[in-house]
């Protein structure tokens, strides 16, 4: 509400707007994670072993504390 307010735009405004938001956040996030295995493991970049990497401190914790 306070969006529509300051920026005097209409409710479906905002709700595409953070849902563009939200998908483009989201492959943001998968591509740095790739990249972060990538650069530290390259062994585990294929996409067979992505499920695997879990616990094995190539990703950031914070990412592995959401998962």
């Amino acid at each position: 509400m306070r969006i529509t307010r300051i920026f005097a735009f209409e409710k479906w405004h905002v709700s595409i707007g953070l849902l563009i938001l939200g998908g483009i956040l989201y492959f943001i996030n998968i591509s740095l994670i790739r990249f972060f295995i990538k650069a530290r493991t390259p062994e585990f970049a294929n996409d067979e072993d992505w499920e695997s990497t879990a616990g094995f401190d190539i990703v950031p914790k914070c990412v592995s504390t959401i998962y």
